[in-house]
């Protein structure tokens, strides 16, 4: 069906066609030089021309409005924000070689298309507009005369070139490759307005890919002027860097070519490297940092000056694991056991504070894609957990390894205790690169790993539960999840037969395969420097975590 706007201007156009058809009036004795001819049809004299004030356009300054910058606000302000710059091998700023999770760093530089909100929408940022016009087509209009930090011009040529660099990398470790392989075509349409055709109906799963990297357009300029676009990538963000020194700290100073280079206050931003832990909360309150992720056992941490901001995500924390047709994790019974050992109750409360709640589907019960049958499907129950184990063919139990990382390590030894008492033996692996210990097989040193899932919702399922998917490390093989994935990647939100198709996406996934077993609803948060901030403003990222956004935010002079 043809979109109202398609309508009105074939309706405009037909019309222009008519007028221009018919015939001509004919012509009358023109009135002489002072006088004009009246409704009448009369002459008379022509009023004197009214004054108009002249109306000049002015272009943004770097410094930006000088109107819109609060009276408070320091412009000589650096935002120090807390990174662990060392972790999965260190930050890389080029999406073709950058490592899981490091895309949410580098939206600083690397702005989207899209940006989420935190319900989880969508809004414009590099692009004015998006849209999806059947399932297999979305065009995207981009905001016009923008640049890139190196002032070339930010095009749909500069997209499309962007996007296929990526997608040839096939870096599956910091890119969503499955998804970006259902785009067939990429057509320039004009600088500001480019179309997107798919192999399949999945305009919905593409659409979402706006909001990443996968479509965040550097300068193209870049690919081939031998700049080291890990250290000094060139993107269209507010920040461009300065200087990178690795595992220290990375410098930023505002991009004067941002399309909304007059809403960014701060002269500056600097990541400091700072490692899972206790140095979170050193750096944060001797001043070192401004800014820093913290884990739901850290609140108590943020005292006087210090704040701490809590949220519940739409993602789940999740153990991934390698899925192998003759191991123990390739019987069903034997995944179902683990996910009946967990006690998401003492996790909630030593984990999460208790603030959380317990995941047995994709979604929250908030969401109406909930499946409420799935709910408690896995309610600890040790007995079943060992009976399913004797079934299984492992009466005395099984042993697996978990790698994971610094700030998850909590998280697992809670895990871990709860599993040996239906005698599975989990150890634990600390891994600063996950990438490499678990996602890659050829230097896979663990069985799984665990981290939070993706917030939705078509990455829910794309990044984890598909035979090709990045979590899916040995990528056992997974029709029945495939095929209803694409039936729901067909399905606008908002179609009435979205909802019945998600939850039995979801029946297949836990019930009936008990792929991965998720555990509760992500608790994440920030801790920051109430004293410094004037204000700060925060946007959602890929993951749907929280990151300080340039835009808008001040430091008090």
């Amino acid at each position: 069906m043809l979109r109202r706007g398609v309508v009105l201007a074939a309706l405009l156009g037909l019309l222009i066609t008519l007028v221009g058809t018919t015939e001509a009036p004919a012509k009358t004795k023109a009135c002489k030089k002072g006088f004009v001819r009246n409704k009448a049809k009369k002459c008379v004299r022509k009023a004197a021309a009214k004054t108009t004030k002249k109306v000049t356009t002015t272009t943004a300054k770097a410094g930006g409005n000088a109107s819109s910058v609060p009276a408070n606000a320091d412009p000589n302000a650096i935002a120090k924000i807390g990174v662990d710059l060392a972790a999965q091998g260190g930050l890389k700023f080029d999406p073709t070689t950058m490592g899981p999770g490091a895309y949410v760093q580098t939206l600083p530089v690397l702005r989207t298309l899209l940006t989420r909100t935190t319900n989880l929408e969508f809004k414009p940022d590099l692009a004015q507009s998006a849209s999806v016009v059947d399932p297999s087509t979305v065009e995207v209009t981009l905001r016009p005369n923008a640049r890139f930090s190196d002032g070339t011009p930010v095009d749909s040529a500069a997209v499309k070139a962007t996007f296929n660099r990526n997608l040839a990398s096939n870096n599956a470790n910091g890119l969503q490759i499955t998804d970006m392989a259902l785009v067939k075509s990429i057509t320039v349409d004009s600088p500001t307005h480019f179309t997107i055709k798919l192999l399949k109906p999945s305009a919905g799963v593409v659409y979402a890919l706006l909001a990443g990297v996968e479509f965040a357009p550097m300068s193209p300029k870049s690919f081939t002027d031998d700049t080291n676009l890990n250290t000094s990538a060139v993107g269209a963000g507010p920040m461009m860097i300065t200087n990178y020194v690795a595992n220290q700290h990375i410098d930023f100073v505002k991009n004067p070519y941002y399309w909304d280079a007059e809403h960014v206050y701060l002269k500056g931003m600097q990541y400091v490297h700072t490692p899972a832990g206790a140095a979170v909360i050193n750096a944060l309150r001797s001043g070192a940092v401004d800014w820093a992720s913290i884990q739901p056992d850290q609140a108590q941490n943020m005292q006087g000056n210090l704040k701490a901001t809590m949220f519940q995500m739409t993602a789940a924390d999740t153990i991934q694991w390698c899925v192998k047709d003759g191991s123990p994790l390739g019987n069903l019974k034997v995944r179902q056991a683990v996910a009946y050992s967990i006690d998401r109750d003492a996790y909630n409360g030593i984990i999460q504070n208790g603030v959380s709640a317990e995941a047995w589907d994709l979604f929250p019960s908030s969401s109406k894609f909930h499946n409420k049958s799935l709910d408690d499907i896995y309610k600890r129950n040790i007995p079943k957990a060992k009976q399913l184990l004797t079934e299984a063919g492992y009466p005395n139990g099984f042993k697996f390894t978990i790698a994971v990382g610094p700030t998850t390590q909590s998280n697992a030894e809670v895990l871990q205790n709860e599993l040996k008492d239906a005698g599975i033996d989990m150890s634990i692996l600390i891994s600063n690169n996950t990438g490499a210990d678990y996602y890659t097989l050829s230097t896979q040193k663990a069985d799984a790993t665990f981290s939070q899932s993706r917030p939705g919702p078509w990455d829910k399922v794309s990044r984890f539960y598909l035979s090709d998917s990045f979590s899916n490390a040995c990528k056992y093989s997974n029709p029945a999840v495939d095929a209803q994935y694409q039936k729901v990647a067909g399905l606008s939100l908002d179609d009435p037969a979205a909802v019945p198709a998600w939850q039995r996406l979801s029946e297949i996934s836990f019930k009936d395969l008990a792929f991965l077993p998720q555990v509760n609803a992500t608790i994440a948060g920030y801790g920051y420097n109430a004293d410094e901030f004037g204000k700060l403003n925060i946007a959602v990222d890929q993951l749907g975590t929280r990151r300080v956004d340039p835009v808008g935010t001040y430091i008090k002079k």
